[in-house]
């Protein structure tokens, strides 16, 4: 865990949500200010550069691509948006190859999947989005997508294996694993 996460996670257990939202806007606005800097030490990559590193990273006898996500944390240095990464992996993977993406639902910032559920038991495939991230938003509601009907560890699947992967995952003892 970095420094950045551990601090994050601190923060959100000590702080109300109301001011830990605001201590993160706040982290936000000055991230997005000291982009030029952050550029100049770090450097940029486009979309087809990352796609490029998962091509150099995988071997060509695949079938599933996994894709956990933090566009926030890819920023200032990615140069693409959300949307066009969702679907450069969609077109990477092609009709042959499945693409996965977690589509939890922790509910609202600082409130946890417990009270979320319990404020409102009703759960929309639809409607309950991601709480993993832009990315897997965009790719829950893309075109073809099917979804599992966990409420809180949801998983949105696109290929030739997606219903394999979602289908019962509902059923399953706990959240992850098989099942």
């Amino acid at each position: 865990m970095s420094l950045k996460e551990s601090l994050s996670s601190l923060l959100l257990r000590v702080l109300p949500p109301e001011r830990f939202l605001k201590v993160r806007a706040a982290y936000l606005k000055l991230k997005s200010r000291a982009a030029p800097l952050l550029q100049l030490v770090h450097g940029t990559f486009t979309t087809a550069d990352l796609i490029a590193e998962i091509d150099q990273q995988t071997d060509d006898d695949w079938d599933i691509l996994m894709v956990h996500s933090s566009f926030n944390g890819m920023l200032p240095t990615y140069q693409g948006s959300a949307l066009e990464l969702c679907q450069a992996l969609i077109e990477y993977c092609g009709p042959e190859r499945t693409l996965v993406m977690p589509a939890f639902n922790f509910g609202a910032e600082g409130q946890g999947a417990r009270e979320a559920l319990k404020n409102d038991p009703r759960f929309d495939l639809r409607r309950t989005p991601s709480t993993m991230g832009l990315l897997t938003e965009l790719f829950r509601r893309s075109r073809g997508v099917l979804q599992s009907r966990h409420p809180v560890y949801r998983v949105a699947a696109l290929g030739p294996r997606a219903r394999e992967l979602v289908q019962g995952q509902e059923l399953a003892p706990g959240g992850m694993g098989p099942g």
